[in-house]
């Protein structure tokens, strides 16, 4: 059997089943042949030099896969901190305060990202309520929190109130600093004092440059 450019070529066979004393069998000098089976052989036609090189070239995919996620593990390998310097003003009254987001910690599934107001953390529970942070999210052009507050029926100067809820979306534009917050009061002292219903408040903040985690 011949190889050739990945082809094979076979000799033609010649059937024995002629007699010896045929005329083939008059001659010595020829024996007589049977047909064997022939097995072709599988081809693996060879790569190209260039393709043998690139291959070379190339890292395993286990190995590619190891650095891919490498560089990621180094990209999130600690909780994100970002800081506001924000001015609150109501008519002639203003006010100025320090808001610090801290997200999660990916190395750990159960930790949870915290805001903090003047270093104070905003998720609260006592008696007369709770206050949760939720749904905080960071991006490079936003950075947006929920604040879920709940108040306790309670009794002030004689005057009893129902529960109430206060339901507020905060979002910062990281490149204006602006801030929008959209809060929503049903119930309690704060519909009586403040009002019920969804307002919308607008401040201005600046970003810290370097926070402390």
């Amino acid at each position: 059997m011949l190889k050739f450019d990945g082809l094979d070529l076979f000799s033609a066979a010649v059937s024995a089943s002629a007699s010896p004393s045929g005329e083939i069998g008059r001659h010595s000098r020829f024996k007589i042949c049977r047909l064997k089976k022939v097995v072709p052989v599988r081809f693996r036609p060879r790569a190209p030099p260039f393709d043998m090189s690139l291959q070379k070239r190339i890292p395993p995919l286990a190995l590619q896969m190891s650095l891919i996620g490498l560089a990621l593990g180094f990209g999130i390998a600690k909780a994100e901190t970002i800081a506001f310097t924000c001015v609150r003003s109501n008519g002639a009254y203003s006010e100025e305060y320090e808001l610090k987001i801290v997200s999660a910690n990916p190395k750990n599934p159960k930790d949870k990202a915290k805001v903090f107001l003047d270093g104070r953390d905003l998720d609260q529970h006592d008696a007369q309520g709770y206050q949760e942070i939720k749904n905080v999210q960071l991006t490079k052009s936003a950075v947006s929190f929920m604040t879920d507050t709940f108040f306790e029926p309670e009794i002030l100067d004689g005057v009893k109130y129902a529960s109430g809820t206060v339901v507020a979306i905060t979002s910062i534009q990281r490149d204006t600093g602006q801030l929008k917050k959209v809060e929503t009061v049903t119930g309690g002292i704060l519909a009586k004092t403040l009002g019920e219903g969804t307002k919308v408040y607008t401040e201005q903040c600046q970003a810290v440059l370097n926070p402390a985690p």
